[in-house]
């Protein structure tokens, strides 16, 4: 089963004073209003927020010739998916789109890649950053990872979900499982997550969400009750209906939403289907709540 973290450093920007030199390189600029505008994309600022969207809703990126070409055309799958999810048919005009550069372009982009940064130890499991990390722009890198890892808890696991879901974050969705509100729609077991990797449980800040929905259970970025938990465990199990995390090849009508919303683009093009009907596949080991028995009289109402 793929596993994803989201990475998060522990520092974040207390200002935009002083960055006006970088922030130039992406064609980013500062008004009145306290947002930045990057092709029409509003962007908040925040001491809180470390990451930016896309300029333009345009994701450059490059895939690591390690792959094998079946890797390959998984992931340019998952990329489509992911685009098409936000655009509507293929006819449509594409407001967010992914645009395969070369490796050596100028251009600030994202290395799909399952190395770790000395580009030879494999990562262990898939990751990617929220946007980009506007420090990555401050020291003049032109590029940031997006992890796909290959091994046993890598995102090639016969399910396009565990890549779309990558690409999904790199836009700027957060994880759904880590929003602030969690507690109130999960029964979370801190003491079964496994020892290290309690960061892909960490709350993040409110200001990271636009909440424009309730919690979604369907969202593509939510993990697995089993995910990150030890043996025979699940890290958390759900309140409320379907009772199960859905995992289903497409974003839900609230991902899509939240990113048509962050670049400005039409939300008719979102796919609201009904989350709370979905039902668990019959094999399923998902922890549900257990069936209230009914006594004689209420049965025979």
């Amino acid at each position: 089963m793929a596993k994803t973290v989201v990475m998060l450093l522990a520092a974040f920007a207390t200002a935009v004073s002083g960055q006006q030199d970088w922030l130039n390189t992406v064609g980013l600029r500062a008004d009145k209003s306290n947002v930045l505008r990057a092709g029409g994309v509003v962007l908040p600022v925040s001491g809180r927020h470390n990451f930016w969207s896309w300029p333009g809703g345009v994701v450059p990126y490059y895939i690591d010739p390690v792959y094998t070409d079946e890797e390959k055309a998984q992931i340019k799958k998952a990329i489509s998916a992911v685009q098409r999810s936000l655009s509507g048919p293929p006819s449509a005009v594409q407001c967010i789109r992914f645009e395969e550069v070369n490796p050596n372009s100028s251009k600030f982009k994202i290395k799909i890649t399952p190395f770790k940064q000395d580009g030879v130890t494999k990562e262990q499991y898939c990751s990617s950053y929220p946007g980009i990390y506007k420090p990555f722009l401050a020291s003049k890198r032109t590029e940031e990872r997006v992890v796909l890892a290959t091994g046993e808890n890598g995102c090639f696991d016969g399910s396009q979900r565990s890549l779309m879901k990558i690409f999904t974050i790199i836009l700027g969705k957060r994880n759904e499982h880590q929003r602030p509100d969690r507690n109130k729609y999960l029964t979370f077991n801190p003491e079964n997550v496994q020892p290290g990797i309690e960061v892909a449980y960490r709350l993040h800040p409110k200001e990271s969400f636009l909440y424009l929905c309730d919690y979604d259970y369907c969202s593509i970025t939510h993990n697995q009750p089993s995910d990150f938990a030890k043996p025979g465990t699940f890290a958390f199990t759900v309140k409320n209906a379907p009772h199960h995390i859905p995992k289903l090849d497409k974003l839900s009508g609230c991902d899509c939403q939240e990113l048509t919303e962050l670049y400005r683009c039409k939300t008719d093009v979102c796919d609201f289907w009904d989350c709370e009907a979905q039902v668990p596949p019959s094999d399923s080991d998902v922890p549900l709540p257990p069936v209230e028995a009914k006594s004689p009289t209420a049965a025979a109402e």
